[in-house]
């Protein structure tokens, strides 16, 4: 996991959110990981990088237990970009 957390943070193509002039992408407490991504493109670029990561780890996203909660613009979103539930 922690793999996946120095190359998320590496990745420009995925774009995460300015807490305190720090830029924040991903929040992980042991094998729970929280993706804070500021635009579709930048969800898009990491979901890429997941298929990446299973290839090379094993470990797969378990989309039954996986949500997202969209925030800003897409607040009020009923379709599920990517399979994700809402």
């Amino acid at each position: 996991m922690e793999f996946l957390a120095i190359t998320a943070g590496a990745e420009k193509n995925v774009r995460g959110i300015d807490i305190n002039g720090t830029e924040t992408k991903l929040l992980q407490f042991a094998d729970d990981t929280t993706a804070v991504l500021s635009d579709l493109n930048s969800a898009k670029a990491f979901f890429n990088l997941l298929d990446d990561f299973e290839k090379v780890s094993g470990l797969k996203l378990n989309v039954e237990k996986t949500e997202a909660m969209w925030i800003g613009s897409f607040n009020n979103r009923v379709d599920m970009p990517f399979g994700i539930k809402g």
